[in-house]
């Protein structure tokens, strides 16, 4: 090496003996003024981390001349100088940071280095993370608040990063949760060390915190798709091992395409960033048990962060399969994959955490109520029931009623055991500046019971007789603390309630696919045996095979066949999309008619229906620009209402005691209830404190704006957090799609016009042959010789037409078949023996054409235009006309063909809804602009606005999604809100 080289190091130790933060201190101080033997070696000041948690340990990072000393005696002297001071050292690893010669230079003569350590300020914001926390204990924006300061004003132990204080975000709906970006040069260690430094500092304020989710971000430099891949090469997954998690970890870090990876039930860290030949440059691993060849160690959970894009999780698994390490020792045993940040996983842990916050809530309420009803009961109730009256009043011990004595005994379990949590958060929120609920709570039902302690003992030292006795308030603080806690625990049920529209989102996608192959560079697809398997084993350019009824499991592109997809549940279209081969098909979307096989292009976060639960999320989480002022005015509130229950004491106190209120205060029973001029007061003081709860202030705003896009995003309306809520109140001009929002979504039979009367005499051969021709308008209508009533063959003709129709559309899931079967139902044909559907036998659908099959040995088509002439249909008379006028209508003609003849036209029409008119009139009422944008026809489009009053000049047809979004900027630029 040219001695113009200079490498840079960064080593970590595991250490003994620490046991407080004086001890890292003395640590640090003690590194800071290492001297190694040789006077090359520099060692980075800023960079020395000394952390007591999970396990002792320093990280820091020197420079040194490798021709000068090695890194093995460098250590050693560490451990050396660690040893002077009174504590252990063990190395643990270190690993090498490339220093550029150009940017290091060295003196020979003056053995010193003439250019500092490269500028860790340049360096620092090199990578972007977000880190997503799970939050206990918070209860209001106070705690929001206290929070929020404590996590900016947070200054980590790791010099290499620092956190974005413009990216903190405290969310108390739908449950709490901190979001922040974390700027640093590295990842693995780095990053976890930051989690856990952020952990203890929102512990050390009282509440509780778990790590959800860590996820790089990349800058807009202009490369979008550059970025693109990089954003998703990279995925962690779970692994669940059954035994010799070790081994599996270490196994791990051997592949080159693994970047990360960590045992989480052991805290063993394993972080890898791109080795020159490799894709790893630097293991760091803190405390791992010795491993004796062929002896099986116990499993874990490993997290694994690897690239994806070189290597899938099959052909990872499969490797630890033939991993030699691991099979001496007796294999892995069973394992179980699940994706880290899945959105499913995401919601099922917060479902936990839901679920355990109501037990918690709910036992506290019980536990307390067991106590307080017989409080009350005694205070309140028993005292006045004659006989028990007696007993009560009676002396216990030391001039000590029965009725004093209980209510003591009693209550002092809720007081300091359902209602410690109160006092630990008046704690923190004392010591952090922010009072909140809790303190309003501790301080009013302590006065309340410290009072009560005073009159007992006043009362016993008096031995003042029954009727010049005090009242003491026990019944008060236990009955407070009680209803306090119900009301934790409604609201905690009311949250999972109201918090339900993402869970449901997460079910759309299946838990397993069907894996039939893999598809090449080149597009040719490498066949496998047909299994299934679950989503979190999936991997890049996958085939699975989808059949007609299946959900598409992940996002991808139709790698053979053809088929319609309902797109509904992201499009809003109630109509089908005809996929065919290399168009992109969307995870959790339903495959209507033909099976088909998908080649997978995106998985895990990076799918369509990942994007919109995530931005769901942010919206509910999201602060509106008055919620902003809410928590300004909250923030402030509490000290002003302790102030007024203070002056209220004070006021009602001179009130009672200088004459004033002598006239009337005698007209008042207060005296006769054991209080007096001084405790009364004192009632007061405490219902002004624990009525005035700042709860209803900071959590209006946050939780109209969850509940808002909750409901909307049940609904299909994505709102895009509270800005846009508030902002509501200023729109001039409303946009509405047509299908599925204006309308039902659900196309319906309107119209069956007959082509002849032959359907009446379908499944009769007798009658079939006294049919002649007759012309009706300008429809050829058929008309048989028999004299009976018109209006019964007409009815008969139209039950038999719906009943084959829905025969064989019997079991499908498009749209116009649900609403062909659903007429069925209502003629009452399907529903009991009487009028039973028939079996369709030979049946073929024919993807954007319609379907046939064999009915009671006649074939049946039923389909559109295009189907006519491949199945050589003969078109009867009338057939187009009849066809044209339900177009006319709005409605989608079906031509039903019987034994290769046309014999009548189904008109289905996707209805407006029932409430769409009135909306619209209320819109218009309030002077609000109503447009209808759909990607239908014109005349359909129109059909359907004239019903529900829009005006034809609002309704724009024909538009696809690029021209809706052209539209409403249009009408932004226009001036409209």
């Amino acid at each position: 090496m040219p001695q113009s080289s200079y490498l840079q190091v960064q080593v970590s130790f595991a250490l003994e003996g620490l046991s407080c933060s004086s001890c890292s201190q003395a640590v640090t101080a003690a590194i800071k003024s290492f001297s190694a033997s040789d006077d090359t070696v520099q060692v980075d000041k800023d960079s020395i981390s000394v952390v007591l948690f999970p396990d002792p340990k320093l990280t820091l990072k020197y420079t040194y001349s490798s021709h000068r000393i090695d890194r093995q005696t460098i250590a050693r002297e560490f451990v050396c100088c660690i040893e002077g001071i009174g504590f252990g050292a063990e190395f643990l690893s270190d690993s090498l940071i490339t220093i550029d010669d150009d940017k290091k230079k060295y003196d020979d003569d003056s053995n010193s280095l003439l250019t500092p350590l490269l500028s860790q300020q340049s360096d620092v914001t090199n990578k972007r993370t977000e880190l997503v926390f799970a939050l206990q204990g918070l209860t209001c924006s106070s705690c929001c608040q206290s929070v929020t300061e404590a996590v900016k004003s947070f200054v980590p132990n790791n010099s290499f990063g620092k956190i974005d204080r413009e990216s903190v975000q405290v969310a108390l709906l739908p449950e709490p949760k901190l979001r922040l970006v974390y700027l640093h040069t590295n990842t693995g260690l780095e990053t976890m060390q930051m989690s856990r430094e952020i952990i203890n500092c929102i512990e050390d304020i009282g509440f509780e915190a778990e790590l959800l989710t860590e996820s790089e971000i990349f800058r807009n430099d202009g490369d979008e798709e550059n970025q693109s891949k990089m954003l998703t090469s990279s995925r962690t997954l779970l692994l669940e091992v059954g035994q010799n998690a070790t081994a599996v970890l270490h196994h791990l870090i051997d592949n080159d395409f693994v970047s990360e990876a960590t045992i989480l039930s052991e805290s063993v860290r394993v972080s890898e960033n791109g080795n020159q030949g490799s894709g790893l440059s630097n293991v760091t691993t803190s405390r791992t048990k010795d491993m004796t060849r062929g002896q099986a160690t116990h499993g874990g959970i490993i997290r694994v962060t690897y690239d994806c894009q070189m290597i899938g999780i099959r052909k990872l698994i499969s490797s630890i399969d033939s991993s030699e390490d691991v099979s001496l020792r007796g294999g892995y045993g069973e394992i179980k994959v699940t994706e880290a940040g899945s959105y499913q996983n995401m919601i099922e842990r917060s479902e936990s955490r839901r679920l355990a916050e109501i037990k918690m809530w709910r036992t506290s309420f019980y536990t307390a109520a067991l106590f307080a009803l017989p409080v009350a009961l005694i205070c309140m109730v028993f005292v006045h029931v004659p006989g028990i009256e007696s007993f009560l009043s009676s002396k216990a011990l030391w001039n000590i009623t029965w009725e004093e004595f209980l209510s003591f005994i009693l209550t002092t379990p809720v007081q300091f055991y359902s209602g410690s949590r109160f006092y630990r958060e008046s704690y923190y929120s004392i010591k952090s500046g922010h009072l909140g609920m809790s303190f309003l709570i501790a301080a009013g039902t302590s006065a309340a019971y410290v009072y009560s302690v005073f009159v007992v003992i006043y009362n016993s030292v008096r031995d003042a007789p029954h009727d010049h006795r005090l009242m003491q308030t026990f019944e008060t603080c236990a009955l407070l603390i009680m209803f306090v806690l119900l009301g934790k625990f409604l609201e905690c049920k009311v949250k999972v309630v109201t918090s339900r529209a993402i869970s449901e989102l997460s079910t759309l996608t299946p838990s397993d696919a069907t894996l039939v192959g893999v598809a090449d560079e080149d597009v040719h697809e490498s066949v496998l045996p047909e299994q299934k398997i679950p989503l979190s084993l999936l991997q890049y350019d996958d085939v699975l095979l989808i059949r007609p009824g299946e959900k598409i499991p992940t996002d991808g592109v139709v790698f053979s066949g053809t088929t319609s997809i309902d797109e509904s549940i992201i499009t809003g279209e109630s109509v089908p999309c005809i996929k065919h081969v290399g168009d992109k098909v969307i995870g959790g979307t339903m495959n209507i008619d033909g099976s088909v096989r998908m080649r997978v292009t995106s998985l895990g976060d990076d799918t369509t229906l990942a994007k919109i639960i995530k931005l769901i999320e942010t919206a509910q989480s999201s602060k509106a620009p008055i919620q902003e002022f809410a928590d300004y005015m909250s923030s402030r509130f509490v000290p002003v209402v302790f102030g007024i229950s203070i002056l209220t004491y004070i006021l009602w106190a001179l009130l009672l005691n200088t004459g004033p209120l002598d006239d009337v205060k005698s007209k008042w029973s207060y005296r006769d209830e054991g209080l007096n001029d001084w405790t009364l007061p004192l009632l007061f003081s405490i219902s002004t404190l624990v009525i005035a709860c700042p709860c209803a202030l900071g959590l209006a705003t946050p939780t109209a704006v969850m509940v808002g896009s909750g409901v909307g995003a049940k609904h299909g309306v994505l709102i895009k957090g509270g800005e846009a809520l508030e902002r509501a109140s200023k729109v001039s001009a409303v946009v509405f799609d047509k299908t599925g929002t204006l309308t039902k979504g659900e196309p319906a039979v309107h119209h069956v016009l007959l082509l002849s009367d032959r359907p009446c005499f379908l499944f009769d051969e007798n009658r079939m042959q006294n049919i002649q021709e007759k012309m009706i308008g300008n429809v050829k209508m058929r008309v048989s010789d028999d004299r009976c009533n018109v209006g019964l063959i007409h009815e008969k003709a139209i039950k038999n037409i719906i009943s084959v129709a829905a025969s064989a559309e019997k079991g499908s899931e498009h749209p116009l078949s649900r609403g062909i079967t659903k007429k069925a139902t209502e003629l009452g044909i399907g529903v009991d023996g009487s009028y039973p559907l028939k079996e369709a036998e030979k049946f073929l659908a024919e993807v954007g054409k319609g379907i046939k099959c064999t009915i009671d040995g006649k074939s049946v088509y039923i389909g559109n235009r295009r189907g006519l002439i491949s199945n050589n249909v003969s078109i009867s008379d009338g057939t187009f006309d009849a066809m044209e006028y339900l177009e006319s209508c709005g409605e989608t003609a079906i031509i039903v063909a019987i034994d290769g003849r046309t014999e009548a036209v189904i008109g289905l029409i996707d209805e407006a809804r029932d409430d769409a008119s009135l909306i619209v009139r209320v819109l218009i009422g309030m002077g609000i602009k109503v447009y209808m944008l759909t990607g239908d026809n014109e005349r359909t489009a129109k059909v359907v606005a004239k019903d529900i009053g829009i005006p034809p000049l609002c309704v724009v047809a024909d538009v696809l999604p690029e021209g809706k979004v052209e539209f409403i900027r249009r009408l932004q630029e226009d001036g409209h809100c």
